[in-house]
């Protein structure tokens, strides 16, 4: 229950980050003079990744199964729905 709850959150902190990206990118360069660069904005999505990773692997390691079993199963998942969704993959 932790991680998972541990993983919500670090997930919210992600969505943080890409919103905090998202205003940054529609100012004028005028006005984000006291804001962060962008690349303190990137490397700060990807610590929050790394701890949404991170609890995604506890709770996979809690399951017995790795991260490659799950996006074996994603790519699968998704290449299934071609024909309902629409093209998922390039190929």
């Amino acid at each position: 229950l932790y991680n998972s709850n541990a993983l919500c959150g670090e997930c919210g902190e992600v969505a943080n980050v890409i919103k905090k990206i998202e205003i940054r990118n529609r100012l004028n360069s005028s006005d984000v003079i006291s804001m962060r660069t962008m690349d303190e904005y990137n490397e700060n999505l990807v610590e929050e990744l790394g701890d949404s990773l991170f609890y995604l692997v506890k709770i996979a390691n809690k399951l017995g199964v790795t991260l490659d079993d799950i996006m074996k199963n994603q790519h699968n998942k998704l290449t299934n729905q071609d024909t309902k969704y629409g093209r998922v993959f390039k190929k």
